[in-house]
């Protein structure tokens, strides 16, 4: 409590005013759900303040990091970086940010860099408390997986934000300061995801086409396609003959264009007609 008195005696005028502080830990990160804050996440805020001190809201990490198909050169992922915020103070320890791996297919399939906002946003490998306790990180996550590895498509980490001294811990924002306060090791995980295609072609059947000279065979192919990317390929697939070492036989009926589903999926049926003469008889399509 401060005060403030008129050295006049018949004046009787006076001034008071309550002051506060917090000499608690704390430490807060929006890494896995959005945060509505009084000043720092657990402070104290003497009920006659009102509401002339305004609340905070920090934006949730997402989690969903988009996808990505392989060989595509042209596509930009939109989702593919986002970041969150590590705050604290009264601190003497530092705080680590750690990223596991779930998926062992994809065990470098994100990428993290933290920055020292309090330090001119300098890369560091964990946050350390300045000279009044305070840190504030921004931590940047990308997701750059670029290859897809065998039959699985989800790529998965796990973040934590893990502080190495008792914290408290954030109630409902509007502590008593007289309460006997439980402190304990803060961690928060955050769990972020993404996917990865590979496009691919089938045939079938693709079996060798036979005919006589100067005679006619036809053979009906299935053409499917899947894990192209649906924005881009709906009307980019074209089927056509591949080329041939001699004057062509082989003539092909099928649609010109085929279009990519939602699902980055398609299927075609087309026709290959073979037409051997005496010149062109051991042609091969490739």
């Amino acid at each position: 409590m401060l005060s403030l008195k008129s050295n006049c005696p018949l004046c009787g005028v006076g001034v008071v005013a309550g002051l506060y502080g917090d000499t608690r830990a704390n430490l807060w990160s929006n890494i896995n759900n959005l945060n509505l804050i009084d000043e720092m996440h657990n402070s104290y805020r003497p009920s006659f303040f009102g509401t002339n001190l305004p609340n905070l809201v920090y934006p949730e990490f997402q989690k969903y990091f988009g996808k990505v198909y392989q060989d595509e050169c042209d596509y930009v992922n939109p989702l593919a970086v986002d970041s969150f915020y590590v705050a604290g103070y009264n601190l003497e320890k530092v705080v680590n940010v750690t990223r596991k791996a779930n998926v062992s297919a994809y065990p470098n399939a994100f990428t993290y860099v933290i920055k020292d906002m309090l330090n001119g946003g300098a890369a560091v490998d964990k946050l350390t408390p300045n000279q009044y306790g305070e840190v504030l990180g921004l931590v940047v996550v990308t997701f750059n997986q670029a290859t897809k590895n065998g039959a699985m498509h989800r790529a998965e980490d796990l973040f934590t934000v893990k502080s190495n001294e008792n914290v408290m811990t954030w109630t409902d924002g509007e502590l008593n300061p007289l309460e006997q306060f439980n402190y304990m090791h803060y961690v928060n995980e955050g769990e972020v995801y993404g996917f990865i295609y590979k496009p691919e072609i089938t045939i079938t059947p693709a079996t060798d086409i036979t005919a006589n000279v100067d005679s006619k065979a036809d053979v009906k192919v299935v053409i499917e396609g899947k894990e192209f990317n649906p924005l881009t390929a709906t009307e980019a697939i074209k089927v056509s003959l591949g080329t041939v070492n001699y004057d062509n036989p082989f003539t092909l009926t099928a649609p010109a264009n085929v279009k990519v589903d939602v699902n980055g999926s398609f299927t075609t049926t087309a026709t290959v007609h073979y037409a051997p003469t005496a010149a062109t008889a051991c042609a091969k399509m490739y």
